[in-house]
């Protein structure tokens, strides 16, 4: 009888913590981008969101674009302070990346692989643009070098979430190489890359494959003040990891002298006797 007590009491234990830790996990760098979600979910969609409860979100599916759904879903609440589940409201379509279980088709229940990253709001008018982006993803999933391709030309988009994810993707999940760098780097000259998170990405292509021709646009983010400070911080720092001193020494001040402390102490570690 105290055994089998114990054995209840352990598998007790075990559950509760599972379900505590359930939504913890660690996700990878580029992880809110569309292809670590694509690979992640057996499921993806647009929804309408109709309500929530403690437990769950519940939406309609309006159109499949991976894998198969019921017309109306629940979605477990996921509480992950690393991915936070976006401000949800009525009628309104989200992006949905979905993992089912063997039990989902019957209790209608879905969670999502990575949080709230999972879910992107997609106005009336992105939708036929968001879904192009998806099923590129879907359809060359297993050919890295023929999605790199789409992804470049995905690259400029005026969608920041496709802008983002196609130029964080192509830089950490596809094959790099000099060609696609220069063409990234040609984007950011043109002044067609506007998400922030990403142009630090081009800045990061443009040393890895030496683009001493690019020094001038490192520059003009450096002396940019409208540009935040990670930007500026890694083309100052990039200028030095070129060897190109003579550009260090110029736009060394607009470090040094900024009012940010987070970037004055970057200028200061770059130009400091060694």
């Amino acid at each position: 009888m105290k055994s089998s007590n114990y054995i209840l009491s352990f598998l007790a234990f075990v559950v509760v913590t599972f379900a505590n830790n359930a939504s913890a996990y660690d996700a990878p760098f580029g992880a809110d981008g569309i292809f670590h979600q694509q690979r992640s979910s057996n499921a993806i969609a647009f929804v309408k969101y109709l309500s929530s409860d403690l437990k769950h979100h519940q939406f309609a599916v309006v159109k499949m674009l991976k894998g198969k759904l019921p017309a109306s879903i629940k979605v477990t609440v996921d509480n992950n302070e690393d991915a936070p589940t976006p401000l949800l409201k009525k009628e309104n379509t989200y992006l949905a990346f979905l993992r089912g279980t063997m039990f989902s088709a019957r209790t209608g229940i879905y969670s999502f692989p990575v949080g709230g990253y999972s879910l992107k709001p997609v106005s009336e008018r992105g939708l036929a643009q968001v879904e192009e982006v998806v099923l590129d993803y879907i359809n060359f999933s297993t050919d890295r070098k023929a999605l790199a391709e789409r992804l470049l030309r995905h690259a400029d988009s005026a969608n920041p979430y496709i802008q983002y994810s196609a130029i964080r993707d192509l830089t950490t999940f596809t094959p790099s190489n000099r060609a696609v760098a220069e063409s990234l780097a040609q984007k950011l000259k043109a002044g067609t890359i506007k998400v922030a998170d990403v142009k630090a990405d081009v800045v990061e292509q443009i040393v890895k494959f030496k683009l001493t021709n690019f020094s001038p646009v490192l520059e003009s983010l450096v002396l940019n003040a409208n540009e935040t400070v990670t930007v500026r911080g890694s083309s100052f720092v990039a200028l030095e990891r070129l060897g190109n001193t003579a550009a260090v020494s110029r736009v060394a001040p607009a470090t040094v002298n900024d009012q940010s402390g987070r970037l004055r102490r970057i200028g200061i570690e770059v130009i400091k006797p060694r």
